[in-house]
């Protein structure tokens, strides 16, 4: 091999080393082998090893001259065509299996499972699933009406009992899949014991929905499916809107006008400013993704964690939350609508981690949104006096009105056996609230064969 070829030759190896520990140094959000990767990322580890000694094969046939013969002509094959024959068929091959490669090194990992575009978008709730979003994960099951359920009719049967519960993520449990998810348990649990009845246990809760959104949601989509029963729980997500956060534009209004939500990354990708000249090369694209957030991310990560500890975050007590107000507004408005319409009512207290006896931390849900813009960060006696607050409201508001009120907070322990953050539920945790509320119904009459 001459002095050129060495040189190539080094340039590769380390090249090729430099990605294999680049990759190696990642740590996946589903941490299923090792304690680390996810079963796709480490497929493609396994796939880039087993690759190498291939690669280093090819890479010497490239740099000797070959000679073909067919029939009676000769051909010279030099290393300068083998090379470009050789980046033809990567271009090919990239192009045509850049989706699956990528999917199997998971380059789009995502903490949701699923993403939100144009298409969701909503002039009045600011967002609602669709079936598209099904591609992204098969295991959301949203139906053409935007529930996470099969698809129904706005008719039913006579003898068909309908519940609809509504809510945010929570509710909503996309991390989880259809028949995991604790909506979904509660119908298979009262079909099971009721079995002569006709039981639907629709699932209209919605990512980042708060009491508003629950009350436009029931007065212009719930309602016209002539439900029997609602079962609601809010609260985590009106405390979050109290909040200065990035998501916000100029301070709190009470008519939550201020907060842009979900929504909040298509506005501004709309009014951010644009280059005059925009080029979007898809592969070029998936691979600074790739680079600017997998490759040696755990040093990364590490690096920024020293940086930001050298500056300690600070946490500060916060004793009101204006939003208890605007909550208290909606939830009544809700109750009053609901009874008048002769529906069955069932309010319920909003989950949730936060203990007093735990470290504070920044990395809350609501926690961060409420201390990311200033760095000043509510301490864990905050968060739960707040989220208490709310909670209280909710369960005056059932005293006031006469309706049923079930305390999934008081009955599920806050580790992380039951919930995977702040707010949302492990596989154990969609079974526990599944059977507090079940045993709720049944125990105390609600459902109305019962009486």
């Amino acid at each position: 091999m001459d002095y050129k070829k060495k040189i190539f030759f080094v340039v590769f190896i380390s090249v090729y080393i430099y990605l294999f520990f680049g990759f190696l140094l990642h740590t996946s959000l589903k941490q299923e082998v090792l304690g680390k990767y996810s079963f796709k990322y480490a497929l493609g580890l396994l796939i880039f090893v087993f690759l190498f000694p291939f690669l280093i094969a090819i890479f010497k046939y490239c740099f000797t001259v070959s000679k073909l013969k067919l029939k009676t002509k000769k051909i010279t094959v030099t290393p300068q065509r083998k090379i470009l024959l050789l980046l033809f068929i990567s271009c090919s091959f990239f192009l045509i299996s850049k989706s699956f490669i990528f999917n199997a090194i998971n380059h789009k990992e995502k903490a949701f499972p699923y993403s939100l575009g144009m298409k969701n978008f909503h002039p009045f709730l600011q967002s609602k699933l669709l079936p598209d979003n099904n591609t992204d994960n098969q295991e959301l099951h949203i139906n053409s009406e935007s529930f996470r359920y099969d698809e129904i009719t706005k008719e039913k049967s006579s003898d068909t009992y309908r519940i609809f519960v509504m809510g945010g993520s929570t509710v909503e449990n996309a991390t989880v899949s259809y028949e995991q998810n604790l909506v979904r348990l509660l119908e298979k649990k009262i079909q099971q014991k009721y079995k002569d009845k006709k039981i639907q246990v629709i699932n209209a809760g919605n990512s980042g929905y708060t009491s508003e959104h629950s009350l436009i949601q029931y007065l212009f989509h719930v309602r016209d499916f002539d439900p029997d029963m609602i079962i609601l729980w809010q609260g985590i997500n009106d405390m979050y809107y109290s909040c200065d956060t990035i998501a916000t534009i100029g301070s709190y209004r009470d008519d939550y006008s201020h907060y842009l939500g979900v929504v909040w990354p298509l506005v501004r990708s709309y009014y951010d400013p644009k280059p005059v000249i925009s080029v979007n090369i898809q592969g070029v694209d998936i691979a600074t993704n790739l680079f600017s957030t997998i490759l040696y991310s755990d040093i990364r990560n590490y690096i920024s964690d020293i940086k930001i500890n050298a500056d300690k975050p600070k946490y500060i007590t916060i004793k009101d939350f204006p939003s208890i107000r605007s909550f208290e507004r909606n939830m009544t408005y809700f109750t009053k609508i609901v009874q008048m319409d002769g529906i069955k009512l069932v309010l319920a207290s909003q989950p949730y981690l936060y203990r007093t006896d735990l470290p504070n931390s920044k990395n809350w849900i609501v926690g961060s949104a409420c201390g990311e813009k200033k760095h000043l960060y509510p301490d864990n006696a905050s968060l739960v006096a707040g989220i208490e607050s709310f909670n209280a409201v909710s369960e005056k508001i059932s005293k006031e009105y006469g309706v049923s009120f079930v305390d999934i907070e008081s009955h599920i322990p806050k580790t992380s056996t039951y919930f995977v953050d702040d707010v949302h539920f492990t596989k154990k945790g969609n079974e526990k609230v599944a059977d507090i509320i079940f045993g709720f119904l049944t125990e105390n009459n609600i459902l109305p064969w019962q009486l």
